[in-house]
């Protein structure tokens, strides 16, 4: 009895040194065979002529910017009280890049730091519409 439970317990202090030494690497090992499965899958999905016809078209989409677009809503009414309501989207995405462009698709995109960027933030803040963000992961205080 005595011979089986040291044996017992050398088995697993031998079988917990293996472990520290192999689980990093088969951890790794399984890290590089998944990404070389899925740059496999993107290479192969990338050649398709549906991703090449749907990439194509995305960019055909793109409408020529609109200089004559005021960018309020109403059309060309004069808004009651003199009030410009303009029809402009504000979204901040997960990596904190923020993202103003106009709705009638005229073209009008401003993201943060450009050129038009004061312009885009006054007509947001003159807008009724309401800014929209991406879901972020939150980190709990310890």
């Amino acid at each position: 009895m005595r011979f089986k439970l040291w044996l017992y317990h050398a088995w697993v202090k031998f079988s917990t040194a293996v472990n520290k030494v192999l689980a990093p690497v088969y951890v790794e090992y399984m890290n590089a065979r998944a990404l070389a499965k899925a740059e496999k899958f993107l290479q192969k999905f990338r050649s398709t002529q549906w991703y090449h016809d749907r990439h194509i078209s995305d960019q055909k989409r793109k409408p020529d910017p609109n200089p004559k677009c005021k960018h309020t809503k109403g059309g060309t009414l004069p808004s009651p009280g003199g009030f410009r309501d303009y029809n402009v989207a504000c979204h901040r995405f997960t990596d904190g890049r923020i993202k103003i462009w106009c709705l009638y698709s005229c073209g009008f995109v401003s993201w943060g730091g450009d050129a038009n960027w004061t312009e885009a933030v006054r007509m947001m803040e003159s807008s009724t519409n309401t800014q929209t963000a991406s879901e972020t992961a939150w980190k709990r205080g310890k």
